[in-house]
């Protein structure tokens, strides 16, 4: 049975570069190979153009992937249905998430032409947060919820058996078609040992050649993030617990790579890679011990770090660390349930610098209460902490979370916004407090402060440019 897995275009169409793989589609691909299972990873979103653009440019070219004429015409869509008619699938995977939604449609749509007879699935965050939105698509066989690895295995086995439909209700996690209606199993508990599901082969790959060094040293060490960030949907897929893997599991991932595709430089792209700080402490000493020469990255919370960590960190070749502030307004913060004050940023801000890190400091914009002084107060504290480099977003009502319905109860979100909501998007205000013209304005003029504020760094961008390639 041949399986394709398949990653949907968004980025290649508005010339972004996305950086690493799937890596959630190459763990599934790699267990079901393991299974006996003839299963490739399409990533339909992967350009070789190395072009970064800014907040407002990406904002822009968004706009213009919303146009009908340009979707449509795009040259993927054709690369796309070649592809199927040579790789010939027996089942199609296809992720989501909001700001892809027209894609997955699109994609959906081409596999029913080429495969007619081939099962189409989706899965990710988008579709369990909402599986009723695809099914609505008649192309549409089955929706996976929350992780992914069993239940797609089950479901491959029961359609490799030809089982009868009856059987797939013990399949937890999976939404199904019988006959005229839908059903929806018992969800899946979370895996809590991730050492039992395999890390990515990355040569489940479709044309894996053509990926850098630094897309194929993407690693998730850890799944799940226990805060309750009111804006925030990693639970929809991970539940609001934490789950690891091994030291010793993610040092054998580490060493294939290196093995296999030369990579030295590794991004860790858990959602609080600092949390456990016994466990930071032992990876650290694992790679010290192991001479290893790479360096690497991780993603992580402002009250997460504490001296100790980050001066193990940096000898175990830790030089970037991106973390996720929010904003500068201790309103805000509290509103938003972040948990952590202007005082705590600002002491962790002078460790990151003391051990001269490479930090990226991450903001929303647009929450449904912000107003232009909250605003105010972030560019203030941006002036005040310095980061190296700082990534902005505006803020997407992403169905499922607490500030989603806050901003439905206020009567800021349309029908279109469930299925387009995007966080690179200043072409709609979800904050009631600031009016839809004002809001592009500040968001042109944020954009530019920080184009100027990354610019006066641009030393240490160019830096670690050359250690990520």
């Amino acid at each position: 049975m041949k399986v394709l897995l398949i990653d949907p275009p968004m980025f290649v169409m508005i010339e972004q570069h996305k950086n690493y793989f799937p890596y959630g589609l190459c763990s599934m691909a790699t267990l079901l190979r393991q299974k006996g299972y003839d299963a490739s990873v399409y990533d339909a979103d992967h350009t070789t153009t190395l072009h970064s653009k800014s907040f407002k440019e990406i904002a822009e070219s968004y706009d213009r992937y919303l146009e009908e004429d340009t979707f449509n015409k795009h040259p993927i869509w054709s690369q796309m249905a070649a592809f199927l008619e040579e790789f010939k699938p027996d089942l199609v995977g296809v992720s989501t998430l909001p700001v892809k939604y027209r894609s997955v449609k699109k994609t959906v749509q081409i596999v029913r032409a080429m495969s007619p007879n081939a099962k189409i699935v989706v899965g990710g965050r988008h579709a369990t947060s909402n599986p009723e939105i695809f099914f609505a698509l008649p192309e549409v066989d089955f929706v996976v919820r929350g992780e992914g690895e069993q239940t797609i295995l089950d479901l491959c086995d029961l359609i490799d058996s030809a089982a009868d439909i009856s059987l797939y209700r013990k399949v937890l996690g999976l939404s199904y078609r019988d006959n005229m209606e839908v059903r929806n199993n018992q969800s899946r508990s979370p895996i809590c040992d991730l050492d039992q599901i395999p890390y990515p082969d990355r040569s489940t790959l479709v044309n894996q050649q053509y990926y850098t060094h630094q897309d194929l040293g993407m690693i998730l060490s850890s799944r799940g993030c226990p805060f309750q960030c009111t804006f925030c949907a990693i639970y929809q897929l991970w539940g609001r617990g934490i789950h690891y893997r091994s030291i010793p599991h993610v040092m054998a991932e580490i060493h294939e790579v290196i093995e296999n595709y030369g990579v030295h430089y590794f991004s860790f792209r858990d959602s609080v890679f600092t949390i456990n700080e016994k466990r930071v402490l032992e990876l650290c000493s694992s790679i010290i011990k192991s001479n290893l020469p790479i360096q690497w990255e991780c993603m992580t919370r402002m009250d997460l770090m504490s001296e100790q960590v980050l001066e193990q960190m940096k000898e175990g070749g830790c030089s970037i660390i991106r973390v996720g502030i929010e904003s500068g307004s201790p309103r805000i913060l509290e509103h938003i349930r972040k948990n952590i004050s202007i005082d705590q940023i600002r002491t962790i801000a002078k460790l990151l610098h003391k051990y001269e890190f490479y930090w990226a400091a991450y903001f929303i914009f647009g929450t449904p209460t912000e107003t232009e002084d909250d605003i105010i107060q972030t560019l203030e504290l941006i002036k005040d902490i310095d980061p190296p480099f700082v990534t902005m977003s505006s803020f997407e009502p992403v169905e499922g979370t607490e500030m989603y319905y806050e901003a439905n109860q206020l009567g800021l979100i349309g029908d279109n916004d469930k299925i387009y909501a995007n966080r690179q998007s200043i072409g709609k205000c979800y904050s009631s407090c600031i009016t839809q013209k004002r809001y592009q304005e500040l968001m042109t003029e944020v954009s530019e402060f920080i184009q100027r504020h990354n610019k006066k760094n641009a030393i240490y961008t160019l830096r670690i440019r050359r250690l990520e390639n």
